[in-house]
């Protein structure tokens, strides 16, 4: 039985199961994905690949020297946002919406999975929409203080007007 569990347990690390990492990430920062390699590792080949269709897209050559960038690949959509260093961590600049998606990276002798990010791009527009929100709801708390505070004013100088001709007419009746 203690066999039929380690089994599994190993089928699941190689289908990333407790090797998926998520990374949210703003529209036009950079992100780094960090790959940590054996030194056995470093010595093999590694490519990144990109999405459901595992489109390479970065490759590191024997021991991670010369990276091989193929930026044109997926639609042109990494040209000139790509670096790969001699670790082989991937480093993805300027980084936008439709760079959303899974990044495997695996050795490319025995196609081994080493790693694999799953990348979540959230657009500026997010965040300046629930700025104005916070501005807006500000506004109108300043706007209901103000006015509130008019208000009490025209009631206190409606009633010492009407004291003052109260007292006027007092004065005038005496």
């Amino acid at each position: 039985m203690s066999a039929v569990i380690l089994f599994c347990f190993c089928l699941w690390s190689l289908f990333g199961v407790f090797g998926c990492e998520f990374v949210s990430v703003t529209e036009g920062d950079s992100v780094i994905l960090s790959v940590n390699l054996t030194e056995h590792q470093m010595k093999e080949e590694i490519s990144w690949k990109f999405g459901a269709q595992d489109i390479t897209i970065a490759e590191t050559e024997k021991k991670g020297k010369y990276p091989r960038l193929h930026e044109e690949r997926a639609d042109g959509r990494f040209r000139g946002r790509l670096k790969l260093d001699h670790t082989g961590s991937l480093t993805i600049t300027n980084i936008r919406t439709d760079h959303s998606g899974l990044y495997t990276v695996i050795t490319s002798n025995t196609e081994t999975q080493l790693n694999i990010f799953n990348i979540t791009i959230y657009a500026v527009i997010r965040l300046v929409l629930s700025a104005l929100v916070g501005v807006a709801a500000v506004a109108v708390v300043v706007y209901d203080v103000r006015s509130r505070t008019d208000q009490q004013k025209k009631r206190s100088d409606q009633k010492i007007r009407s004291d003052i001709e109260l007292n006027t007419l007092d004065s005038a009746g005496c």
